[in-house]
């Protein structure tokens, strides 16, 4: 073990071509990169900001790191690329604007599986998209959310969604960016506590999973006039958190009551009716118990 910050961890991302390569940020204003696999400091950049939330980037851009910053009241926010192996700054990106009641931080960032583009989300409610070759604005959408502190590219790259701290996700059509494909609504709660959180399907360029403050998970085909294709009850508090195998063939949510659920698109329909198909792992169970039809026996015994 190596101390890297002498605060709070903020952000954490992994390198997916270089094996062991990690960042982490912190309430230091410093940004470490990693040598994971020897548990050893590479570098640490001091940035003078907190940063809220990094990437990597891919394809032509996988020599870069990706930096959402906070900011100090009545500046604009930014993100930040670094160059990996000389440490220093290629672009800085205003990303925020500041007005009355609005923060000027930035909240979140995505870099495309093409390396082509990054997106950025902000506490403007705003999206922005931008060329990663020399930073030029591609587009910019105003969600009118207070914040938008997750955005993502679908795995073709045509769809964007954008979700914050209400019960909705909009999801734009980059040919056509200057009005909303879709808002994909949750039901309304009287206090809202972690928003939406959604993840886009690895294979299927307009399937996306959502879940959110009123304890469903919800499955998405954004092509459709009707996109809701299901909803999956099975937690009892907020979502948290939400990841899909790189198969597609689990989804799996995390809930604030300390449970996750697992759903497997391979078991019987009745997955999607809280019977056969569904895991449960967490406060309420100690073992990550099997079902007919999912798992073998073995496969899936043992503790959490």
């Amino acid at each position: 073990e190596e101390a890297g910050h002498s605060d709070h961890v903020l952000c954490l991302c992994t390198h997916a071509r270089v094996e062991g390569l990690a960042a982490s940020g912190g309430k230091d204003n410093a940004l470490v990169l990693w040598d994971a696999e020897q548990g050893k400091v590479r570098h640490r950049i001091e940035l003078g900001r907190n940063p809220l939330d990094l990437a990597f980037g891919h394809g032509p851009c996988d020599g870069s790191l990706l930096a959402a910053m906070d900011s100090l009241p009545g500046e604009e926010g930014q993100a930040l690329v670094i160059d990996v192996e000389t440490h220093q700054l290629r672009l800085a990106l205003s990303a925020s604007t500041v007005g009355p009641g609005c923060a000027g931080h930035v909240s979140c960032l995505h870099a495309s599986l093409s390396g082509g583009t990054l997106l950025t989300g902000a506490a403007d409610g705003s999206v922005r998209q931008y060329c990663a070759r020399d930073g030029s604005l591609v587009l910019q959408y105003n969600s009118g959310m207070r914040d938008v502190n997750l955005t993502s590219l679908s795995c073709d790259g045509r769809y964007i969604q954008a979700s914050g701290d209400r019960d909705e996700a909009h999801v734009l059509d980059t040919r056509r960016p200057d009005r909303p494909l879709h808002v994909l609504r949750h039901e309304p709660v009287a206090q809202h506590v972690n928003g939406v959180t959604a993840q886009w399907a690895h294979s299927a360029g307009t399937v996306m999973v959502t879940g959110s403050d009123d304890c469903v998970v919800r499955l998405w085909d954004v092509s459709l006039a009707q996109p809701m294709l299901t909803s999956l009850p099975g937690h009892s508090a907020p979502i948290s958190c939400l990841a899909i195998a790189p198969d597609d063939d689990l989804v799996v949510s995390g809930g604030d009551e300390g449970k996750v659920v697992a759903y497997s698109r391979h078991s019987a329909p009745s997955v999607l009716h809280m019977q056969s198909g569904r895991w449960t792992l967490g406060r309420d169970q100690d073992n990550f118990l099997s079902q007919r039809g999912v798992l073998p026996a073995a496969a899936g015994a043992g503790h959490g």
